[in-house]
């Protein structure tokens, strides 16, 4: 989280930490980057890619920006797609708006959505309700959630460390340990 400019060949071996390595695909390099992403499925067994802000679905699969690129790669190719989505107002509106083009336009792989909650407040306006609204007609693989726990993100990060060294028993951590425990199985 928080690293660019990862390296500057095009090749999955910049290591953030054990078992994890990250790559960033530029526009001046999309060839070798999406090249990369072909050679990653015989030596990854997880492959996460952000693919940014997803509008105008169709388009964006028939298109040939450059932009495009990764999402086109993970339509072809991936097992499952998890689309994250806050759980404020424009993260609802624009849930609402991908929810509508996933309907109506068929991709490969199965979809999954991880709802990221917001802090706990008195008015929440039944985020998760309407998450949940939005998300079901689709027939998930799966639904997640990730609880806001600014207070343990931001001491990790201050610290560089990992959340598990940093808190072990942090809301965050065990959600993101239950949802990596949900997707290998």
């Amino acid at each position: 989280i928080g690293v660019r400019l990862v390296g500057s060949e095009m090749c999955i071996r910049d290591r953030i930490s054990p078992g994890l390595w990250a790559q960033e695909i530029t526009r001046a390099e999309i060839s070798e980057g999406i090249e990369s992403l072909d050679r990653t499925t015989s030596d990854f067994d997880y492959v996460v890619i952000d693919i940014g802000v997803v509008r105008d679905l169709a388009a964006n699969l028939s298109g040939r920006r450059w932009s495009s690129e990764a999402l086109i790669w993970v339509s072809n190719y991936a097992d499952e797609l998890i689309l994250l989505s806050a759980g404020d107002h424009l993260g609802i509106e624009r849930l609402k708006s991908l929810t509508l083009e996933l309907a109506t336009n068929s991709i490969k792989p199965a979809i999954s959505f991880l709802h990221i909650q917001r802090p706990l407040v008195k008015r929440s306006g039944g985020q998760s309700e309407k998450f949940l609204k939005l998300v079901t007609p689709l027939r998930p693989r799966r639904i997640l959630e990730l609880p806001h726990d600014a207070r343990s993100l931001h001491a990790a990060e201050n610290e560089q460390m990992t959340l598990l060294e940093s808190n072990e028993k942090s809301l965050l951590r065990k959600a993101i340990a239950r949802i990596a425990g949900e997707v290998i199985s």
